[in-house]
């Protein structure tokens, strides 16, 4: 037999389970409030991850998207119907070829004669153009006049048009050297509408509503932006010059990650704001790599915009953890006082029951202490 009275136990008992329950509320509370932090990090880090993938998938898309037009420039450059600027053959093989892009920002293929004119021209419009356009000045002819074979391919910086569909409008031109007998016959090039790849291949990236899209070139040149169309043709090291003084060391290192030709993420805390947003933004960026030329595709998003549900949801789960610790607390609370209340009962039949079995007693005794 235990040498414990039993309301000793029960006291213990309640004790014990009175401080178990408010270790449990107190540690689970602590818990979520000193995570917090961490846990934010790990969904910016997911998020950055992400943002990182989507930049490197749209860079692929533009680079696959030029590699498939250099080789049918390469094939067109070397079709003898071409060289010799058949119209009748040429115009068939240019045809099938240009159909072939329907549904991209590949306008027209172009055949330039050695002297540096237009000399045969198909788009997917069949707007006829006037040939004898001279592009002699062009770089990417000037480049294709340096080249000692056809092996070679240019993408040029955007530039207005002179002809064709797209006149006056900003393209790109992909071109390749044609050569004949080993002496340079011209140029075969492909226009591109610059806003059109803009759209498909770079605002495209936007997969969800706060995401932002830039393409800068190797210099640090503007080729696009959504909130920063004011800045487009613009170098980015000369606008954090003029504008952020202050933060110049900071954000041209953040500028010369970007165009260091990496994949990768960073988080950074910029001066201005965006819509009333944060000025942190989680950036991702890939390099796209042709010819000669390299593009930085970055993707950002406002921190507050990626993180702000998240964040709303986990507000409520802390809320929903410390309800369900309070509910805990509450559950335990209750069943100390039933245990309290069951134990007074106890008591108090225990104190009536040794009443009456003394009264008893007394009574069959008798005052005088004999038996009856």
């Amino acid at each position: 037999m235990s040498i414990w009275p039993v309301h000793w136990k029960l006291r213990t008992l309640v004790i014990v389970l009175t401080f178990a329950l408010v270790s449990i509320f107190t540690l689970s509370t602590l818990l979520v409030y000193s995570t917090r932090e961490e846990v934010v990090w790990i969904q910016t880090t997911r998020i950055g991850t992400q943002e990182q993938v989507v930049a490197r998938a749209g860079a692929k898309r533009i680079e696959s998207f030029f590699r498939r037009v250099e080789t049918d420039l390469h094939i067109m450059s070397q079709a003898r119907a071409v060289g010799a600027y058949e119209r009748s053959q040429t115009g068939s093989l240019l045809e099938v070829a240009v159909d072939r892009y329907a549904g991209t920002p590949l306008v027209s293929f172009v055949r330039v004669n050695k002297d540096g004119q237009i000399v045969l021209s198909i788009n997917r419009e069949r707007i006829p153009i006037n040939v004898g356009v001279d592009v002699n000045d062009r770089s990417y002819f000037l480049w294709a006049k340096e080249q000692t074979d056809a092996g070679g391919v240019f993408l040029s910086e955007p530039i207005i048009a002179r002809a064709g569909p797209l006149e006056g409008q900003k393209i790109l031109v992909v071109a390749v050297p044609s050569y004949r007998d080993g002496v340079f016959d011209g140029v075969m090039f492909a226009s591109i509408g610059f806003d059109q790849l803009i759209d498909e291949y770079v605002k495209s990236l936007a997969v969800y509503e706060g995401v932002q899209t830039i393409l800068l070139d190797r210099e640090g040149n503007i080729l696009s932006g959504v909130f920063a169309q004011d800045d487009v043709g613009h170098n980015a090291r000369d606008i954090i010059a003029s504008d952020y003084p202050d933060k110049q060391k900071l954000y041209e290192g953040y500028l010369d990650e970007i165009l260091s030709g990496v994949n990768s993420w960073v988080e950074v805390d910029l001066q201005f704001t965006q819509e009333g947003k944060s000025g942190r933004w989680i950036v991702g960026f890939a390099p796209m790599s042709f010819g000669e030329r390299m593009w930085s595709v970055v993707v950002l998003v406002s921190h507050d915009e990626a993180l702000g549900r998240f964040e709303r949801y986990q507000q409520y789960s802390q809320l929903g953890l410390v309800f369900a610790g309070l509910g805990v607390v509450s559950i335990g609370l209750l069943s100390i006082v039933s245990m309290r209340k069951a134990q007074l009962i106890w008591y108090k039949r225990g104190f009536e029951r040794a009443k009456k079995l003394k009264k008893d007693a007394i009574h069959a005794v008798g005052i005088d202490g004999k038996h009856r």
